[in-house]
């Protein structure tokens, strides 16, 4: 018998801003979660990606989840992109 799987959806930001060469991703409300990218598109996935394993980290070991926190807005370069993603966290 398959255990149950059990979901949740988190909206968080995704910053996009050239960084050299390249670009670099983030997301303001989950320190720690800052990712390169050769193209805009690749860095935003990849932070889709590293906020999915940081949110799931952080549910299985009981941290509380700081997505929608208050973040003191900086100002951004004229190229930086915002983004509001969803990122799905399953789990048994």
């Amino acid at each position: 018998m398959e255990a149950a799987v059990s979901g949740l959806t988190f909206r968080v930001t995704i910053i996009v801003e050239p960084d050299g060469s390249e670009y670099v991703a983030y997301c303001p409300e989950l320190p720690g979660v800052l990712m390169p990218g050769a193209t805009p598109r690749e860095a935003l996935e990849n932070a889709r990606v590293a906020a999915s394993l940081c949110l799931e980290t952080m549910i299985a070991c009981g941290d509380p989840i700081p997505v929608g926190a208050a973040v003191r807005r900086r100002r951004l370069s004229q190229k930086a992109r915002v983004y509001t993603e969803e990122i799905q966290v399953c789990f048994a």
